[in-house]
């Protein structure tokens, strides 16, 4: 028998697919964390995720729970991320980052199979297949995903969304019930992943009426009972694990956000398709409304001159993206990260696959292939080059800052990364240009609760109070103060204190125990109030603020 060429081999292809995706992210392997969150999940969090019999209170708590406590502004349900990071530190022993992103490659390898097995399974051009695998593999975009530890979430997400589609064509082909209950399975997982698989159904159910045509009546409570199996238990522990978050989950906000973030929307589309302007923490201001144009014009020339197309699969790949970045839009949201672009890009390949260009790739019309073999050439060269501002924190500091006009979070992170290097001239500067920036977004959204106001002072003054400037020191703890900051009026307490205004201090230190009386940071208020009150001679206050600093474990 004739040997198979190589776009008829499928085994061989997945051989080269993966040692392409091996050789284009093994140097992240051995990457820093970067302390956008990755400190916390897994280093501040590292003997809950080693023990595995926490498995299932991953299931019963925010994905910020660590000791106990939880960011109350935000709103994360990611047992499964929880989940993969105990496997993890199961493996590696130690909370080095290096097996880490090692498993954070293996899973990007694992979307790009299934990537693959998925656009042959839908029939696409056996070469537009194996191409548009390589192009998802090095897209800018996807970038973050990989080489961020946290950003695996939606790595994983694609996985399980992949799976569930891959086993859903399986079961209408065979209808083989092991099929569909893997189909829903595979859905319970993406839902328990991120809220974005919630979609899956609505997705899923635009596949039947439009595409596959299959007599949905017949087959609805199936799918159903599947669907809901686990979207009932979800609801009930997302519920329970959110508890005590101050976020608004209403529909009216989560509607009105969706409204206020559209132009994020924009900004997604014009980076999958012209992948510049790129920034790992991006605001809505910084969109290029140029580049969203001619993105926009080059799909819809795209759509328009290729005959040979089916609208319903059109249709399908433009919702898949738009219903796949919706969940993310509806929540009050600061910067944006381009990592959420992993899961919503597939629909654009689904797009593109119903060109007529794609459609008509062959061995033996060579031309067609410069301009798909070109742009995945550039987009490899921008991601090849872009992968070092993730080996460690620094570099993606100076990024995000370097690459909006807006973003606050960076210069804040910034700030500290030179502070950590003794460089506090550098600090000093930082924080001023996040204060210019977040007095400029206030006034862009004078609506939104996301200030930095008060920390920018506080960590400012700080520096001043390190240096024994207290005359700065107390000027920036004031202006940090006026919201009710409980550390800018303890440090503000601390100068008065050491320019001997002892009276001032003491009712400052009274006031962060009023505001925080639990939080450790201040545990030695007690002690400080205690020596005023002996002072004083006031035994009773005395013996209260030592009596309270036992009880407190301290």
């Amino acid at each position: 028998m004739p040997s198979k060429d190589f776009f008829s081999n499928k085994r061989l292809q997945l051989i080269v697919i993966s040692v392409f995706v091996f050789l284009m992210y093994a140097r992240t392997i051995s990457y820093e964390y970067i302390g956008l969150d990755d400190t916390t999940l897994i280093q501040t969090n590292y003997k809950f995720i080693k023990n595995l019999n926490n498995i299932p209170e991953a299931f019963k708590h925010h994905v910020m729970y660590v000791n106990k406590n939880f960011d109350k502004e935000k709103d994360y349900y990611r047992p499964m991320l929880t989940l993969s990071f105990m496997l993890d530190a199961n493996i590696a022993g130690n909370t080095k980052p290096r097996w880490f992103h090692f498993a954070n490659l293996l899973y990007h390898l694992t979307a790009c199979l299934l990537l693959f097995t998925l656009l042959n399974k839908l029939k696409v051009n056996s070469i537009a297949s194996f191409l548009f695998t390589l192009l998802f593999a090095v897209h800018p975009v996807v970038d973050q995903a990989v080489a961020w530890i946290p950003g695996r979430n939606d790595m994983l997400l694609a996985i399980f969304v992949l799976s569930s589609f891959i086993y859903l064509l399986k079961y209408l082909e065979s209808k083989n019930i092991k099929d569909l209950v893997w189909h829903s399975v595979f859905f319970g997982f993406a839902l328990f992943t991120k809220e974005n698989g919630i979609v899956l159904p609505i997705l899923f159910l635009f596949y039947f009426k439009f595409i596959s045509k299959e007599d949905f009546k017949t087959l609805w409570y199936k799918f159903g009972l599947g669907y809901a199996a686990f979207i009932l238990p979800w609801f009930f522990l997302r519920k329970m694990a959110l508890a005590g978050s101050i976020t608004d989950n209403s529909m009216h906000t989560a509607l009105s956000n969706l409204l206020n973030n559209a132009p994020f929307i924009l900004q997604y589309i014009g980076k999958a398709v012209l992948p510049f302007n790129l920034s790992v923490m991006c605001m809505i201001e910084d969109v290029n409304y140029l580049q969203v144009v001619i993105a926009l014009v080059l799909i819809a020339a795209m759509i328009f001159f290729s005959k040979n197309k089916r609208w319903s699969y059109v249709l399908f790949g433009i919702a898949w993206f738009v219903i796949f970045l919706a969940p993310s839009f509806s929540a009050r949201l600061v910067e944006g990260l381009e990592h959420r672009l992993y899961v919503p890009i597939i629909g654009f390949i689904i797009l593109a696959a119903e060109t007529d260009w794609m459609k008509k790739l062959s061995k033996d019309n060579k031309k067609l292939w410069i301009v798909p073999s070109a742009y995945i050439l550039v987009l490899l060269f921008i991601t090849n080059n872009r992968l070092e501002l993730f080996k460690n924190q620094f570099n993606f500091n100076l990024s995000a800052m370097q690459t909006s006009q807006y973003s606050v979070v960076p210069c804040v992170n910034l700030a500290g990364d030179y502070e950590i290097a003794n460089k506090k001239d550098q600090a000093i500067e930082m924080y001023k240009i996040a204060m210019k920036r977040d007095s400029v977004y206030n006034i862009i959204h004078p609506s939104n609760k996301v200030s930095y106001y008060s920390v920018l002072h506080d960590n400012l003054g700080v520096i001043y109070l390190g240096r024994n400037q207290y005359k700065e020191a107390e000027h920036e703890f004031l202006l940090g103060s006026k919201s009710g900051d409980a550390y800018s009026i303890y440090h503000l307490a601390n100068v008065y204190s050491k320019t001997n205004r002892i009276e001032e201090a003491a009712e400052l230190w009274k006031k962060v125990l009023t505001l925080q009386p639990d939080q450790p940071d201040f545990k030695d208020v007690y002690l400080r109030l205690a020596n005023y009150s002996k002072s004083k001679g006031d035994t009773a206050a005395f013996n209260n603020y030592v009596q309270q600093f036992k009880k407190l474990g301290y």
